[in-house]
């Protein structure tokens, strides 16, 4: 994936995330836009979305008790 260096408001833009959102330390690169849709949610929590998500779309219904939001606030 081609990442944005220079354009802030692109969706591709380099960004940094907190794996554990609130908590110091432990950042990863990402993309503005994963960043973004991640929000609060750990990467765990935030793969877990995706995949009920993708579910979701192929016709099954979605497990609201899959994902804890252990950092939502």
């Amino acid at each position: 994936m081609v990442v944005d260096l220079t354009n802030p408001s692109d969706p591709f833009h380099l960004s940094f995330d907190h794996r554990f959102p609130g908590h110091p330390g432990n950042i990863l690169v990402c993309i503005l836009i994963i960043n973004e849709m991640k929000s609060q949610l750990s990467d765990a929590e935030f793969i877990t979305i995706v995949r009920q998500l993708a579910k979701h779309f192929a016709g099954e219904p979605f497990d609201l008790d899959s994902v804890k939001f252990e950092y939502w606030n």
